[in-house]
């Protein structure tokens, strides 16, 4: 299954709220150079089979900027990993190996 973009605040907080797997959501804007620079990674590992069990969202800051505000966002691109309503991990940065190392550490 590939990212999900994500159309409001409401949503947000319904999807993290939710009991369910692990989530990842990738806190981005699309004029950004290292957000471009990642989102091809970020699609790719959201359609892996092999992490199927992880739930992905894109944000897109500039157009959801109360969910920007709602989880502190000052810098792109971010990774944010949420279970039961719980922050787990934010990575900050278009480093490949930090969006792999935060899918291998919630990868159950």
């Amino acid at each position: 299954m590939s990212a999900q973009h994500i159309g409001s605040v409401q949503e947000f907080r319904e999807i993290i709220r939710s009991a369910s797997p692990v989530i990842v959501f990738f806190h981005c804007v699309h004029w950004s150079g290292p957000c471009q620079q990642i989102t091809p990674v970020f699609d790719k590992c959201s359609s892996l089979p092999e992490l199927r069990a992880l739930r992905f969202y894109k944000v897109d800051c500039d157009h959801q900027p109360d969910i920007s505000s709602y989880c502190q966002i000052t810098n792109t691109p971010v990774f944010s990993v949420y279970q039961n309503g719980i922050k787990l991990h934010e990575v900050v940065g278009s480093h490949k190996s930090g969006l792999q190392g935060i899918l291998k550490k919630y990868l159950r």
